[in-house]
């Protein structure tokens, strides 16, 4: 399964488990379509329940160069139980796009 989403300043949900099922993360992409700025963002992994916090930090003030692309494929593959969930944030609005690949399982 593929999504997209925009980055945004708020945390925002990018993969999340399906209530009593499970999801395997296989990566994400993150795009800055900004062509004239740098842009920083952030992703946690969220434990069911919890929210976007400095406890659930994987990736930290990550810089994405202006029209550039950073792919996340940790050699651990993330699986997402009941409402664990992948959650990102950047430094600015719509710039960052974020896609992601992985399955139900």
């Amino acid at each position: 399964m593929i999504g997209n989403i925009l980055a945004s300043i708020t945390p925002i949900d990018v993969i999340a488990a399906a209530p009593g099922g499970s999801f395997a993360v296989l990566s994400i992409i993150f795009c800055n379509k900004n062509t004239l700025t740098d842009r920083i963002i952030n992703i946690h992994a969220v434990p069911t329940g919890g929210s976007a916090n400095d406890n659930n930090l994987i990736v930290s003030n990550k810089l994405l160069r202006k029209n550039d692309t950073f792919v996340w494929t940790a050699n651990e593959k993330f699986i997402l139980f009941d409402g664990q969930k992948i959650v990102v944030s950047a430094d600015a609005n719509n710039d960052v796009v974020v896609t992601y690949n992985g399955m139900a399982i």
